[in-house]
């Protein structure tokens, strides 16, 4: 998998920021 979808990571760095 080399191609990664935005919104897988739009999500985590979501859940990682919101737990800050």
């Amino acid at each position: 998998m080399a191609t990664v979808p935005p919104f897988f990571v739009v999500r985590r760095v979501l859940h990682f920021s919101a737990k800050g």
